[in-house]
């Protein structure tokens, strides 16, 4: 007989928002297809709101279609060095996930945000300023309570695919964090180096 998860999870980008313990765990066991989409497509909403918030300036039609692609590729970007970063920093605190099952995670715990992006997108595109209507304040509204969601989802998954507790994931994701700041000081460090070099 089939494990309970396999049975009931019929839809995965529904029953992650409820259920994501169960969700990812049925991803993963069928191969954990459609996280490089998620990806590009969390990448190509977020770069779809940045030509809509800044819609006024003048320029070309071709150059609002330029960041699309662009945000695509970023987004599949953004899925690997995470991946990578968080599967690494997951296994010196004993996890046990491998790289496909943690870019899965990532990737189905992205599914609010795309959601909240392309609100976002929408806002933009409508003219719309906070605070300026209901209609605007409501958006907002949404758009925060989804990027909350996304959290427990984001941690529930990582600690499922690790097979280790929800605490010790916020753990992985703040050591992760801790390495992205350091690396972002890092490279700032040396761009300034470099410019009072060459000044």
């Amino acid at each position: 007989m089939a494990p309970e998860h396999q049975t009931t999870i019929a839809v995965p980008l529904c029953s992650v928002w409820v259920r994501p313990r169960a969700t990812i765990r049925a991803v993963v066991d069928r191969g954990a297809s459609g996280t490089i989409v998620l990806a590009g497509i969390f990448g190509l909403v977020v770069a779809l709101s940045i030509v809509a918030q800044n819609q006024n300036v003048a320029r070309s039609l071709r150059f609002d279609l330029i960041p699309l692609p662009v945000g695509f590729v970023c987004g599949i970007a953004f899925l690997y060095v995470m991946g990578a970063l968080l599967r690494w920093t997951d296994n010196r605190l004993g996890g046990s996930g491998e790289g496909t099952a943690v870019r899965a995670a990532i990737a189905y715990s992205l599914v609010p945000l795309i959601l909240s992006e392309a609100l976002l997108a929408l806002y933009y595109f409508m003219g719309e300023k906070p605070g300026q209507t209901l209609f605007a304040s409501a958006l907002e509204l949404v758009g925060a309570s989804l990027v909350i969601w996304s959290l427990p989802i984001f941690f529930v998954c990582l600690a499922e695919v690790h097979k280790f507790s929800i605490w010790k994931a916020l753990g992985c994701a703040g050591v992760s964090l801790a390495v992205l700041t350091g690396a972002y000081l890092v490279c700032l460090a040396v761009i300034f180096a470099i410019s009072l070099r060459y000044r």
